[in-house]
């Protein structure tokens, strides 16, 4: 779970009565975040509000522990097309109620609004990772969606990406101005990914769907072979290589694709705080060659190295 990620002591909210007797202006901190994107805001009178951010790039990322708080826009504004926050519900359930329907974002569940359009958003309990984007970012990595306002990704096509959030939050102020870009195109390439898979491309029964469906859990078996590549997975998915092509061209390509899973593998072994075995062996076990190849995928992706992400996990742990 998305909550693993995180330490439990770190997501826990205070105790009710501190909350209420908190001094601190908690419709101010929450103003704060959202900014001229709200027409009215209210703090009951349980309401506490913590709100943590980092910038990487054009990307800026919010790390909020929200409980009795609401927002509303009731009619679009002049700022309807300026951003858009994908909201990962770390633990917890944010309620949303659009024009036309109300939508519920549960644990491990990534949802994305409009900042500018109506809507009514309550928040009891609720811990987020929040980033908030242009449409022009979003446009340009997964031009096929549309309008995604409203659009709610369920946990298990968003573990991945909800990973990456809660890595990016963690570790930006640690990534270097060169490695920023390759950070942020990573990001967008696993929001693509995420915003792709409920679209024909990933469905069985459409044209294709069962093809890359099984070439994918192809890769998936046979990841720790070291030299799995796209006319070995082409041979024994039964399609030509061409055909293969085409149908990774969503997901960044055969081989990136590859090496992302290889990635997301290692992070889950690097996860798992009773394994005292060295990267090099958890890398050659999550299917890399050589731990140096490991450490540049695995940045590329989660914008930390193995060895960074490892210790700062179990520093977490360790306070916990």
């Amino acid at each position: 779970m998305i909550a693993d990620l995180v330490s439990p002591a770190a997501d826990a909210l205070p105790p009710l009565d501190i909350i209420a007797g908190a001094s601190v202006d908690r419709s101010a901190i929450y103003r704060a975040l959202l900014g001229e994107i709200a027409d009215t805001i209210v703090a009951g009178p349980e309401s506490f509000a913590q709100v943590e951010t980092q910038r990487l790039g054009p990307l800026v990322l919010y790390e909020c522990r929200l409980h009795d708080m609401s927002h509303e826009r009731h009619a679009p504004s002049s700022n309807a097309n300026g951003s858009v926050f994908l909201q990962l519900a770390v633990s917890g359930t944010l309620r949303v109620e659009l024009p036309d329907r109300p939508i519920e974002i549960r644990e491990g569940e990534i949802a994305l609004f409009n900042t500018g359009r109506p809507l009514r958003m309550s928040a009891d309990r609720i811990h987020l990772m929040t980033v908030r984007l242009t449409p022009a970012f979003i446009e340009a990595a997964a031009p096929w969606a549309g309008d995604p306002h409203g659009t709610v990704i369920d946990a298990a096509r968003a573990g991945l990406l909800a990973a990456v959030m809660v890595a990016l939050m963690r570790h930006a102020h640690a990534i270097p101005a060169a490695g920023a870009a390759g950070a942020v195109r990573a990001f967008g390439e696993l929001l693509a990914i995420a915003l792709q898979a409920p679209t024909a491309a990933f469905d069985g029964d459409a044209p294709g769907g069962k093809k890359l469906a099984r070439a994918r859990a192809l890769v998936e078996a046979k990841l720790t072979v070291k030299h799995l590549s796209p006319t070995m997975i082409a041979a024994e998915s039964g399609l030509s290589r061409s055909v293969l092509y085409e149908l990774f061209k969503p997901l960044g390509g055969v081989s990136h694709y590859v090496q992302a899973r290889r990635a997301a593998r290692l992070h889950a072994l690097l996860s798992n705080p009773g394994d005292a075995r060295s990267i090099a062996e958890l890398a050659f076990e999550a299917g890399f060659a050589s731990d140096s190849h490991a450490s540049r995928t695995f940045r590329d992706l989660f914008g930390v190295s193995p060895g960074r992400f490892r210790r700062d996990l179990f520093l977490v742990a360790g306070q916990a």
